[in-house]
């Protein structure tokens, strides 16, 4: 005597129904996990995201010191007498005062141009492109070091692209070194857990944001 099977067909369709729903619970619950877990390591790669550094070179026509911290002139103080021969450019609202701090430092002001015309770092960057525009009537080409803030490179290489720059010019982005600064290699490493540095790197990315709709 034949024992007649339980299983109904719609019953069956059922369990097939409930295994494939939970191997795509599984696969979507994998998928947003590699998703938290890339949003997070994102997040927390911005700080090194925003820096861009160059290997220094042997020459330099010109050093670019972009306005804000002071940071940014003692550093291209050290700079220039590294490349002597260079045209030191710094950008100033008061060119008087930045004159008398550098003459206070003994420092040498003989190829040095003071700009007091550039009101933000998109104007910066436009200053850069004629000035070189300028010195390439002269020359077959122009090495141009960019000094500024770690975290002002990002936004600096941005406005800069959209910018057509001299094909015969060559620019070197020279951020200060972290250890002109208070936080150290850690808290930068870790910014977000640094109100100081979680605030700057957040303002940086709000401009660049507003930079590429400039």
């Amino acid at each position: 005597m034949k024992l007649k099977s339980t299983h109904t067909i719609p019953s069956l369709l059922c369990k097939k129904t409930d295994g494939s729903i939970r191997i795509k619970c599984i696969v979507a619950l994998a998928v947003s996990g590699l998703l938290v877990v890339g949003c997070i390591t994102a997040f927390r790669s911005l700080g090194s995201w925003l820096v861009i550094q160059s290997t220094p070179p042997q020459k330099l026509d010109a050093i670019f010191t972009f306005g804000g911290e002071a940071a940014r002139n003692v550093y291209s103080e050290i700079l220039h007498k590294q490349y002597p021969e260079a045209t030191w450019i710094i950008s100033t609202d008061t060119p008087k005062d930045a004159l008398r701090k550098l003459v206070r430092h003994r420092a040498d002001t003989t190829n040095l141009l003071f700009v007091d015309t550039c009101k933000n770092t998109k104007s910066e960057v436009v200053f850069c492109k004629q000035w070189l525009e300028k010195a390439l009537q002269h020359k077959q080409s122009v090495t141009l070091g960019l000094v500024s803030g770690p975290y002002h490179m990002r936004r600096i290489n941005i406005l800069k692209s959209k910018q057509s720059f001299p094909p015969a010019a060559k620019i070197y982005y020279l951020p200060v070194p972290l250890s002109y600064y208070r936080a150290g290699e850690t808290d930068y490493k870790n910014w977000w857990k640094n109100k100081a540095l979680r605030g700057l790197v957040l303002l940086e990315v709000k401009k660049i944001v507003g930079s590429i709709f400039l």
